[in-house]
């Protein structure tokens, strides 16, 4: 579904997808309420799983020395944040660490760290 079509029954997209996810993730999961229990699932084998690299620590910047301590993996995809999006709709775009398990240990986006 396009993000600016309807959803069933004529509702907006905004309104119709935060009642929709649950469903659309796979039987095994329970419903998502702690994200970095889910969030390495998309990243490491699905959407995400080309944009993931080693942290080298002597390279510049944050997939390199300003990585967070903890990380060993990286997808940095920050850069979107500069990618046009509908009027109404979030900024893409936030770089994740993981260490070595896959454990999400931050989140960077718009020059804040959660962790």
């Amino acid at each position: 579904m396009h993000r600016s079509a309807p959803g069933p029954g004529g509702a907006d997209v905004p309104t119709y997808l935060p009642t929709c996810l649950p469903a659309c993730l796979p039987a095994y999961l329970p419903t998502p309420t702690y994200l970095p229990t889910y969030l390495p699932i998309p990243i490491t084998a699905g959407v995400g799983q080309h944009r993931i690299s080693k942290i080298d620590r002597s390279a510049p910047g944050l997939g390199g020395a300003d990585a967070p301590e903890e990380g060993y993996y990286a997808v940095l995809v920050g850069f979107a944040a500069t990618l046009e999006t509908e009027k109404g709709f979030e900024l893409l775009g936030a770089d994740g660490f993981f260490d070595r398990d896959g454990k999400v240990v931050a989140i960077v986006r718009g020059g804040v760290t959660y962790r």
